[in-house]
C-alpha cells in the first residue's frame, strides 16, 4: 500500500467530478492507491495501449486526483511514477446556495460514468442495471432514519469489497431530497395541481434475468 496517503479525498469541483466519468479512470485510481507506477506499468497492468492511459492519466493529474510521486532513470529515459492522493474519493457534504443544486454536479458525473461504461461495453450486457425514482411521504425522523440507512448500506459494502476473481465494480449514486410545497399553497391545493392520472409514487427499476439474487 501507498505509504503516508489520506484515506479519504473530497471532491470539491466539476473537474474532479468530470475526471471519474470514465471506468479506466477509475481503474487508474484503483492501482495507483496501490502504489507509485509509471505509465507503461498501468499499460501493461490494465492491458491498454499506452497512448490511451496517456490522456486519461493527464486528466487525473490536471484534476489533482493524482500526483508525480518521483521518477527514475532507465537509461537515458527519465519515468515518471504517479500515485492517487488519496485511497477513497468522496463527495463533500452539500452546501445552501450558488446558482445550481450543489449535489447536480455529483450526480452528472455518476451519468457520465454510466453512459460512458454502457456504450464501450454494448449495452453492458449481462450486467446489473438497477434504477429507482420513490417519492414518499416521510416524517423528519423518517428522513433521518432513511438516509442512515442508505449511508450504512454503503458503508457496509465499501468495508467488505471483495477481492474474488469474478468481482465487478459497482457504481452506486444516491439522490435523497425533500421537496415542498409551492409558497404560498396547502398540501391539499399542491395536489390539485398535479395531473389525476399521475402516480404519486413512482418506481422504476431494470434487472438482468441472470443477475438476480
Amino acid at each position: 500500500m501507498v505509504k503516508d496517503i489520506p484515506d479519504i479525498f473530497e471532491l470539491q469541483t466539476p473537474t474532479q467530478w468530470k475526471a471519474l466519468s470514465h471506468p479506466l479512470r477509475l481503474r487508474i485510481l484503483e492501482l495507483l492507491a496501490d502504489g507509485a507506477r509509471t505509465n507503461e506499468e498501468l499499460s501493461a497492468a490494465l492491458g491498454e495501449q499506452s497512448g490511451k492511459l496517456y490522456f486519461h492519466t493527464k486528466r487525473l493529474l490536471d484534476a489533482g486526483l493524482i500526483v508525480l510521486d518521483h521518477t527514475r532513470q532507465k537509461g537515458p529515459i527519465t519515468e515518471k511514477l504517479y500515485r492517487a492522493v488519496a485511497r477513497r474519493f468522496l463527495a463533500p457534504p452539500p452546501t445552501l446556495g450558488g446558482d445550481a443544486p450543489p449535489l447536480e454536479v455529483a450526480l452528472t458525473s455518476a451519468l457520465d460514468l454510466y453512459r460512458s461504461d454502457w456504450r464501450e461495453s454494448g449495452g453492458l450486457p449481462g450486467e446489473l442495471q438497477l434504477g429507482f425514482h420513490l417519492a414518499l411521504p416521510l416524517a423528519p425522523e423518517q428522513r433521518q432514519e432513511f438516509a442512515r440507512r442508505i449511508r450504512a448500506l454503503f458503508d457496509d459494502f465499501q468495508i467488505s469489497g471483495s477481492d474474488a476473481p469474478d468481482a465487478r465494480r459497482v457504481s452506486l449514486a444516491v439522490l435523497l431530497h425533500s421537496y415542498g410545497t409551492k409558497e404560498g399553497k396547502t398540501d391539499e391545493a399542491s395536489r390539485e395541481d398535479e395531473s389525476p392520472d399521475e402516480p404519486r409514487n413512482v418506481a422504476a427499476g431494470g434487472d438482468t434475468p441472470d443477475a438476480r439474487g
